[in-house]
């Protein structure tokens, strides 16, 4: 049986094509995730409802990013497990500020974008909680990063008022909350240092 040297080129495109697929898919797919914090200390933000509405904006550097593209994950380190349904959003928001200044959530908010909508129900104790992003939010590795959290758990909370407990770590000017019952927060937050620990994972 003779086989044209037509037929040996195609089968040739034939593998260099699949090739080159499998080797696209591969960078497509390669993903990094940072952890930002080290600290084991534990707070109720980002991941309580003992208010009906919690606020909680985390603002993480550059330097500390390092890595540009899609971000397709967050996950904070909880240290209590929690069944409770809550409604959740997170916003993501470049920056050109270093420390967080008080101010209303709707100024927080303005010009940021809504990267995850869902109600959360399952957190794990002494785990990462991933959370896997509606949208994905194209990070420009030159700005710094504001990562900002609405519990909308509503009426007057629910406990414990420890939440879920996750960790953070102490950053001037890291973190701020706000909170209310009934309905949600319009008055100024307020600015503390303890930042939450975070995984960002940029694909």
């Amino acid at each position: 049986m003779t086989i044209s040297k037509e037929a040996n080129q195609l089968d040739l495109k034939t593998i260099l094509l699949a090739l080159f697929c499998l080797i696209s898919s591969g960078m497509l797919m390669a993903q990094t995730t940072v952890t930002i914090g080290t600290g084991t200390t534990t707070q109720r933000y980002p991941l309580g409802a003992y208010f009906g509405y919690e606020r909680s904006a985390s603002l993480y550097l550059q330097s500390e990013i390092a890595n540009a593209g899609s971000m397709l994950k967050v996950a904070w380190y909880a240290t209590a497990a929690r069944t409770t349904a809550i409604p959740m959003k997170i916003y993501m928001k470049h920056t050109t500020g270093t420390t967080i200044t008080a101010d209303t959530w709707a100024n927080m908010i303005s010009g940021a974008t809504l990267v995850y909508d869902g109600t959360n129900s399952s957190i794990t104790a002494n785990a990462w909680n991933e959370f896997v992003l509606n949208s994905a939010f194209a990070y420009n590795n030159s700005s710094n990063l504001l990562v900002l959290v609405e519990a909308n758990y509503g009426g007057s909370g629910t406990s414990p008022s420890t939440g879920a407990a996750p960790r953070y770590s102490t950053v001037t000017g890291g973190h701020m909350y706000v909170q209310a019952d009934s309905s949600p927060p319009t008055t100024t937050g307020t600015v503390t240092s303890s930042r939450p620990n975070i995984q960002l994972t940029v694909g």
